[in-house]
């Protein structure tokens, strides 16, 4: 399972870092807390994106 943090989630989901902590917060994006810093697996991606069309 690999992790990533919102700043290396931005060109993935070619999205700003405002725009996916957002989804986070509506519970669009699953993730984890760590320390203060989010933490999204990509298995959450990849349902993330089937889900929301965005591929």
């Amino acid at each position: 399972m690999i992790t990533y943090t919102i700043k290396e989630l931005e060109p993935i989901l070619k999205r700003k870092s405002k725009t996916i902590k957002r989804y986070i917060k509506k519970g669009l994006l699953p993730s984890s807390r760590v320390n203060g810093r989010y933490y999204v697996t990509d298995n959450d991606i990849k349902i993330f994106l089937e889900e929301n069309k965005y591929t």
